[in-house]
């Protein structure tokens, strides 16, 4: 099941034109190699750039 974070697209169709935020991108990337293959760190990372956007508003 997909984070609600990521809004499905992780089971986007392969020729789906659907991206997700450069910045959210960014904020996942930033995490250890190791982090970014544990599901719960990286949804971590989402929710935080998700409540951080939501601040800057």
């Amino acid at each position: 099941m997909p984070s609600i974070a990521f809004g499905g697209v992780a089971e986007k169709p392969l020729d789906s034109h659907e991206t997700i935020p450069a910045e959210l991108h960014r904020a996942v990337m930033e995490l250890p190699e190791e982090d970014r293959r544990d599901r719960a760190k990286v949804n971590e990372a989402a929710l935080l750039f998700s409540a951080k956007q939501t601040r800057q508003g």
